[in-house]
């Protein structure tokens, strides 16, 4: 839209440039024409005498033994300097470029400008034959305007009628140059310059409509994700209910059963591994149904000013996962920048440590045996920033676009849901989470929270005790 409005703008300057151009061209030609019509009483006589003086320098020049010749040709020489005299004056008159006296076949019997040598075919001869050839025919006629070097130019050729009226003896090139067409030049740059303006104000303008639209469609992305979640939040309810009732009446009853085999004595083992192997699954079922819960619900309203201190919320988090880590063998790290202790964000606690705990399992599951995990903290200007890297295989770039789609996994028995949730609950407060490269670590998860306006001392989260 953008590329045809300029097309038109463009067109449209170009066309109006163009008529008015031709408008002004054509009223300089009249004038230049008037100026020759006046020009003629005045320079007639002086273009008739040089005329004369070059038919009898080339008369006596068939005869080289004429002890007339060095006579003529220095009274050509005296008569040089008056001759041009008159057209000369002529020239600063009429404020032009140049003029040019030229014979029946075009070449220059007096011109005021050294660009043309006496007796040398006259340059534009071929490109104005038509305008030349016009005035030989008794009517003034002009050469469209051009450039020439740094300065625009255009020439008018006017005959000069002969005492005895009959054909024209010469032909009077009038050259007008800045003082006439500097107009022209001026509109030029002044519709170059206001091209220029108004397509940085058409860009500017695009990119606003383009920033607005973008901005309405994420808008509209928005509004109709929450829809999705709302809907998705009452299914997920009623799915939660349905599903958790028969799930409590399974467990109760394969506990029940499991006591049961274990009062009869000597039960074969698989009996009772069959149990434990039932509750698992439940187990790991109850855990999908509160992610899938947590998902729905993920994008709930924030409440009004939370904030918390980071680094003992995050060191709080990863205090029940050091257990963990220990039985994997990953050794887990927290790394905690100058100045980054006493950062606060703008976010709830609660929302903090399940970020935390989301992307610490994530980076643990992801390291092989004997690898390692860091958690590193840094506090920004106007943002907290806490880095979860691990030295597992990482995320390959195919995927990245994915990561964050609810139920996408490449972990096998993996629900796909908690990435999705510490991206939703970091976005909700003006965050992001973003999966990013870091030199000597596979996968490299980034949070950015914004940083609390007012930082006030927060009592730091208890830490929970691990037994070991």
């Amino acid at each position: 839209m953008i590329a045809l409005i300029l097309v038109v703008q463009y067109v449209g300057a170009w066309y109006g440039l163009e008529m008015v151009t031709i408008s002004k061209e054509d009223e300089l030609e009249k004038h230049l024409m008037d100026l020759g019509e006046v020009a003629l009483p005045i320079l007639r006589d002086a273009a008739a005498e040089i005329l004369d003086v070059v038919n009898l320098t080339q008369t006596e020049a068939t005869q080289p033994e004429s002890p007339m010749t060095e006579a003529i040709e220095r009274e050509l020489v005296g008569l040089d300097a008056l001759l041009r005299a008159p057209f000369e004056e002529f020239v600063q008159r009429g404020r032009l470029r140049s003029m040019s006296l030229l014979d029946r076949s075009g070449r220059v019997l007096m011109s005021t400008s050294d660009r043309h040598p006496f007796l040398s075919r006259f340059d534009f001869i071929e490109i104005d034959h038509e305008a030349f050839s016009a005035a030989l025919q008794g009517r003034s006629a002009g050469s469209p305007a051009y450039q020439a070097e740094t300065s625009p130019l255009k020439r008018v050729y006017t005959a000069v009628p002969s005492q005895a009226g009959g054909e024209p003896i010469a032909v009077i090139c009038f050259t007008a140059g800045r003082d006439y067409l500097g107009q022209l030049e001026a509109l030029a740059k002044n519709f170059r310059l206001l091209s220029v303006i108004s397509t940085i104000c058409v860009g500017l303008v695009g990119g606003l409509f383009y920033r607005l639209l973008v901005r309405q469609r994420r808008y509209e992305r928005q509004v109709a994700h929450a829809d999705r979640l709302t809907s998705l939040g009452s299914l997920a309810a009623g799915f939660a209910h349905e599903v958790r009732n028969p799930l409590e009446i399974i467990s109760a009853s394969t506990q029940d059963l499991e006591a049961s085999l274990r009062r009869q004595g000597q039960v074969p083992p698989d009996l009772i591994e069959g149990c434990r192997d039932i509750l698992d699954e439940v187990d790991r079922l109850n855990r999908l149904v509160n992610q899938f819960l947590q998902y729905a619900r993920a994008d709930a309203p924030a409440g009004a000013g939370e904030t918390v201190a980071v680094a003992p919320c995050l060191r709080s988090a990863l205090a029940l996962l050091r257990r963990r880590a220990e039985q994997a063998g990953v050794a887990l790290e927290v790394v905690e920048e100058p100045g980054s202790g006493e950062a606060v964000a703008a976010i709830g606690e609660d929302n903090l440590r399940q970020i935390a705990l989301n992307l610490a399992m994530n980076a643990l599951q992801a390291a092989p045996s004997g690898g390692r995990v860091q958690i590193g903290l840094a506090a920004e200007a106007r943002q907290v920033r806490i880095a979860f890297l691990d030295s597992g295989p990482g995320v390959p770039s195919a995927m990245r676009s994915r990561i964050f789609d609810p139920f996408f996994t490449t972990r096998e028995g993996g629900s796909g849901l908690g990435l999705s949730i510490a991206h939703q609950l970091a976005a909700r407060v003006g965050g992001q989470l973003t999966c990013e490269d870091q030199a000597g670590w596979g996968g490299c998860f980034v949070v950015r929270l914004p940083r609390a306006r007012r930082e006030e001392r927060l009592a730091p989260a208890a830490v929970p005790s691990t037994a070991h």
